[in-house]
Formats: structure tokens, C-alpha cells, sequence
């Protein structure tokens, strides 16, 4: 009796084993982000450890919202042409391709604009369209930002100062970011900050016999004429076009704690500590729900980053297997027990 049960719960876990094992290794595979569409040679998908593949960068956007707050964002993240061209960098095809966004559980895009839209907004670090220091900045996906600065209404120029401060985790990343359209200092561009961003489409949707796809470490790159920020300045240094300011990999964190003044120029300085979450959401921050500003339907994601929904899935088959075993073996033992008695 006692060698027929031990077989049938070997059998059992075995099974239970068998049926778990394809459900978790599926969620562990899913893509951070899907980049699909007729615009592209192929298909990027980036997991988790893709983002390496790229550059990382940072850079400072002008904002407003829907309540009329206006604010200065510091991001970090990957520039947008970049990643739809794929490590190699000729994966975009060229012309001004329309670019769809979807978030986590939408079946319709949140917004669609122009590739050249997209790239063809401002920077306005005073919110003055006089302002000298106003220059080209162009879309990216962040996965970290800091709020520099916040005001309710249009500021005067004079008004608007900020100081340095490290970004922080996004608990919604990642997300679009682009900036105003020119001449336009209360462009409510915030309102299209999509975030838990899981697909972009470029051009149109691909046919079911479309062309081949393939994962992040095999994709071509975008057309070389639409690259951005082909060369990165040395450390410690801004960018002289798009107001950005390249991070590589891997370096010291601290070069995001430079001193940066309100045109966007930095200078050395270490300071400010970094935070593993945001801190909260201050009046019209896009940050939190309801989403003060968003003036798309994103829905509340309780997850906090990209991988969380699939740990959680990834435990619970672990944890049925582990309580399947202990529960076999304690009615293994009380049948032992029983008979033995």
C-alpha cells in the first residue's frame, strides 16, 4: 500500500510540475515593451535585461497639464528613435512615421502622433519663448524622472528657479516623454505622458503573415540620418543639442547628481541621495491616481514596475508546488501512522 501511494504522489506532483512549469516560464518571458509596425524591418521586443543594449540618457522637459501646473521634469531613460532602431541602428525605415502608443490593458492607443512631431518640440527652461536657452528636445522613454520644479499657472521667467536633484524610480515606467511644441509655453504636452507603456506601433498595424520578429539582441537599428545623440559628451557634461546629457551604462551614479542650472548647462557637483520610489504626488503631478493632468483614460496598475506581475505569478506556481508536496507528505505520513497502528 505504502509503495502504491508514494507512486501515485510522485505521479501527482509530477503533474502538477509538468502543468506549472510552461505558465511560469511564459510570464518570465514576457517583453518589457513591444515595438511592432510596418514602419520597422522587424519587430523589438526589449525584456528586462534588454535595456543595457542601449544608452541610457537624461534630459529636461518642459511641462503643463490640464490644471495648468507647469513644471520642469529631469528624466532618464532611452531616446525614442533609438530604440525603435534597435541596437544596430537600422531598423527604422525612414520617412515621418506615424507612432502609436498603447498602455498595460488597452486595446486602443492612448495617443499617435508623428515621428517628426514627436522630435520637432522644445525645451523651455524659463517657460519663455524668448528665453536663449530654449532648445530642441527630443522623445524618449523614461524609466526614472524628479519634478525640478512646479507652478500653478503661467510663471514669470524670472521666477522660475530650480535646483539638482537625482531622478528616482518610476513606479509607472516606462513612459513617453516629449516636449512642447514651439512658441507654446503652456502646450499641455504632460497630458500625453502615456504611462506602463507595453506597445508602440510604427506606421501601420503588421499583417498576420508580416515580416519576421525577432527579440532585442537581434534587432537592426534606425536609419542613421534619424539618430539621436549619435555621440555622447564626456561625463559630467550636457549635451549641446537637445538639451540632453548622456549616461553610460554602468557608470557612477553620481553623474546624476550634477549640478544643473536652469538652462540646462551643468556643472560638478555631487549631491542629493536616490530614492527606490517617488515620494508622492505633489498638486498636478501626472504621478498617482486619479491622475491629475492625464487627460487620456489610463487605467489604475497596481504593480509596481515592470517585472512585479510576473513574480507574483512566477511565486504562486512555485508556492502550489511547494504546498502540493507538503501536502502529500503529510497524508503520506498519517497513512503510515495509520496502518503502522
Amino acid at each position: 500500500m505504502r509503495k502504491v501511494f508514494s507512486q501515485y504522489l510522485f505521479i501527482l506532483l509530477a503533474a502538477l510540475f509538468a502543468v506549472m512549469l510552461p505558465a511560469a516560464a511564459t510570464l518570465a518571458a514576457e517583453p518589457v515593451l513591444t515595438i511592432t509596425g510596418t514602419g520597422l524591418q522587424k519587430d523589438v521586443l526589449i525584456y528586462q535585461n534588454d535595456w543595457n543594449r542601449y544608452t541610457k540618457t537624461v534630459r529636461y522637459y518642459s511641462t503643463c497639464n490640464a490644471q495648468d501646473f507647469h513644471k520642469i521634469w529631469k528624466v532618464e531613460g532611452y531616446d525614442l528613435v533609438a530604440l525603435l532602431g534597435g541596437p544596430k541602428g537600422d531598423n527604422l525605415k525612414s520617412g515621418n512615421q506615424k507612432i502609436a502608443f498603447y498602455a498595460k490593458g488597452e486595446d486602443e492607443p492612448l495617443i499617435t502622433k508623428c515621428l517628426w512631431d514627436l522630435n520637432g518640440r522644445y525645451y523651455y527652461p524659463h517657460f519663455d519663448t524668448k528665453d536663449k536657452n530654449a532648445k530642441g528636445v527630443a522623445a524618449m522613454i523614461g524609466l526614472r524622472r524628479i519634478d525640478l520644479y512646479e507652478h500653478h499657472g503661467l510663471p514669470d521667467p524670472a521666477d522660475v528657479v530650480w535646483s539638482e536633484q537625482a531622478v528616482k524610480v518610476d513606479d509607472r515606467a516606462p513612459r513617453i516623454y516629449f516636449g512642447q511644441t514651439k512658441g507654446n509655453v503652456s502646450d499641455t504636452n504632460q497630458s500625453g505622458f502615456i504611462y506602463n507603456l507595453v506597445r508602440i506601433v510604427v506606421g501601420g498595424e503588421r499583417s498576420a503573415d508580416g515580416d519576421e520578429q525577432s527579440g532585442g539582441a537581434s534587432q537592426g537599428s534606425s536609419d542613421p540620418s534619424s539618430k539621436v545623440d549619435e555621440k555622447a559628451p564626456s561625463a559630467g557634461t550636457a549635451s549641446k543639442t537637445d538639451g540632453d546629457k548622456k549616461v553610460a551604462t554602468g557608470t557612477d551614479e553620481k553623474k546624476d547628481d550634477e549640478r544643473v542650472d536652469n538652462s540646462g548647462e551643468s556643472s560638478q557637483d555631487d549631491g542629493g541621495d536616490e530614492s527606490k520610489a517617488d515620494e508622492g504626488a505633489a498638486a498636478g503631478d501626472d504621478i498617482g491616481a486619479p491622475e491629475p493632468g492625464d487627460d487620456v483614460e489610463n487605467p489604475e496598475i497596481t504593480e509596481t514596475g515592470a517585472e512585479s506581475g510576473k513574480a507574483h505569478w512566477i511565486w504562486i506556481v512555485v508556492g502550489a508546488i511547494l504546498i502540493g508536496g507538503l501536502v502529500g507528505r503529510g497524508l503520506y505520513n498519517y497513512l503510515k501512522r495509520r496502518k503502522e497502528t
